[in-house]
């Protein structure tokens, strides 16, 4: 968790300078849904794996959130870093493998973030890596 709060302003920071196609995409995922049905919303939208999180009101703090795997909510609690690492924690505790989609996600933080066989690099990754770091 350490690792993810040392990073997470920086990676923030590098996604939102993203620009183009992958720009746009990244900050629709990046957008606050203000919704009542918004839980809902995310179990039917989420088709492989995801994390959700609602806020209301411009509040910082999540009201929600929760993991969704498969179209069906399996966990809920109040902590995105707490959601992340449990989904991670699913994932291999039901042997799943990282969605195609997201494939290369999974991977940075499994081997930045986490520190896990980081030294076998996808040459996305290692520049992900470099820009982190700079």
């Amino acid at each position: 968790m350490a690792q993810l709060d040392h990073f997470s302003d920086k990676l923030i920071q590098i996604l939102k300078s993203k620009g183009g196609v992958k720009g746009q995409r990244i900050k629709a995922v990046l957008a606050i849904k203000d919704s009542d049905s918004a839980a809902e919303d995310a179990e039917r939208d989420i088709k492989v794996m995801g994390i959700y999180t609602i806020r209301r009101d411009g509040n910082e703090k999540p009201e929600d959130v929760g993991i969704v795997i498969e179209g069906i909510k399996v966990l809920n609690n109040g902590s995105v870093i707490m959601g992340f690492i449990m989904l991670f924690g699913l994932i291999y505790a039901l042997d799943l493998s990282f969605p195609d989609n997201l494939k290369y996600t999974f991977e940075f933080f499994q081997k930045i973030i986490m520190n896990l066989d980081g030294h076998k690099l996808n040459t996305k990754i290692q520049q992900l890596k470099i820009k982190l770091f700079a």
